[in-house]
C-alpha cells in the first residue's frame, strides 16, 4: 500500500471511519443526539444532581444513568442509551449542565463560607487570647506597682510609728529616770535632815 497526498483510497477511508465509530456518531447526530458520554463519565459528572438519592443509584453504570435521567424528569424520547454511551439531545444536556453548574457554585460558596468562618473564628480567638494576655500582663504590672507603693507607704508608716513609740518610750524613760533621781535626791535630803537632828 503506497501512501501519497494525491492518492485517495475510498475503501481505506471508509474502513477507518467505520472503525473509529465516526459513521455511528454521524448517524446519531443526524437523529438529533449531539451530546454523548460514557456511562461512567456521565455518572461521575452528574451524580451531584442526585446527591440526596446517591445511595439509591444502582451500581451498574448503565442502570445508574437511566435512574439519574428518570429522576431528573427527562423524557425518554430526549435521550438514548447505547452499549457504552448515553446520547442526549441539546434540550436535555443544557438544563442538566446548568443545574450541575448551579449546584457546584452553591457548594463552592458553602465551602468558602465555612472556610472563611473557620479562618475568621481562628483569627478572632488568636486576637482574643493576645488581648487577654496583654490585659493580664498590664494588670499584673499595675498590681506590682500598687504593691510596691503600698509596701513603701507601710514602711514609712512603720518608721514613723516606731519613731513615735521610740520617742514616747525615751520620754517615759527620761521621766522615770528624772523621777528616780528626784526620789533619790529627796531621800538623800531626808537622810541629811535626820542626821542633822
Amino acid at each position: 500500500m503506497e501512501k501519497s497526498p494525491s492518492i485517495y483510497d475510498e475503501k481505506l477511508v471508509l474502513d477507518q471511519l467505520k472503525y473509529l465509530g465516526m459513521l455511528e456518531i454521524i448517524r446519531i447526530k443526524k437523529q438529533g443526539f449531539p451530546v454523548h458520554y460514557l456511562f461512567q463519565d456521565f455518572k461521575v459528572k452528574y451524580l451531584c444532581l442526585n446527591i440526596k438519592n446517591r445511595y439509591r443509584v444502582p451500581k451498574d453504570d448503565k442502570e445508574a444513568v437511566r435512574f439519574m435521567l428518570k429522576s431528573e424528569g427527562m423524557a425518554p424520547t430526549e435521550w438514548q442509551l447505547g452499549k457504552t454511551k448515553v446520547f442526549l439531545r441539546s434540550c436535555v444536556h443544557e438544563p442538566l449542565e446548568e443545574k450541575r453548574l448551579a449546584t457546584l457554585n452553591k457548594s463552592a460558596v458553602m465551602i468558602q463560607k465555612i472556610w472563611r468562618g473557620y479562618i475568621t473564628a481562628r483569627q478572632y480567638k488568636r486576637i482574643w487570647n493576645a488581648a487577654k494576655r496583654i490585659q493580664e500582663y498590664f494588670l499584673s504590672w499595675k498590681l506590682r506597682i500598687y504593691f510596691r507603693k503600698a509596701r513603701r507607704a507601710a514602711v514609712v508608716i512603720q518608721a514613723h510609728l516606731r519613731g513615735m513609740f521610740g520617742r514616747e518610750v525615751a520620754t517615759a524613760l527620761r521621766e522615770a529616770k528624772r523621777v528616780e533621781e528626784e526620789r533619790r535626791r529627796q531621800e538623800c535630803l531626808e537622810i541629811e535632815r535626820r542626821l542633822q537632828k
